[in-house]
């Protein structure tokens, strides 16, 4: 409406150079993340679990040899991270 009744529009007004960065976020910048990451610790994830099934399982006394199932935790977990990477990973040319 302005414009049909002949009146300028404001000027946006000019910011300048935009704030300096810091140190710490000039070396988040630079970090490069490996995009296989959840394979790595995906794996490292079920192998800890099923050492700790297995060490609750073999044991002789009692008490810990019913509480196997909870290395199943750390496998299903880096299972997840497993199924999280071949859903997301990269899409290769």
């Amino acid at each position: 409406m302005a414009m049909e009744k002949g009146i300028p529009l404001p000027e946006l007004p000019d910011f300048g150079e935009p704030p300096a960065r810091s140190p710490l976020t000039e070396a988040l910048a630079s970090v490069r993340i490996n995009p296989r990451w959840p394979l790595g610790i995906g794996a490292l994830a079920v192998m800890l679990g099923a050492g700790v099934c297995s060490a609750l399982w073999l044991t002789t006394d009692p008490e810990p040899h019913r509480a196997w199932p909870v290395g199943l935790v750390g496998v299903f977990f880096g299972v997840g991270l497993f199924f999280h990477y071949f859903l997301t990973r990269p899409a290769t040319r």
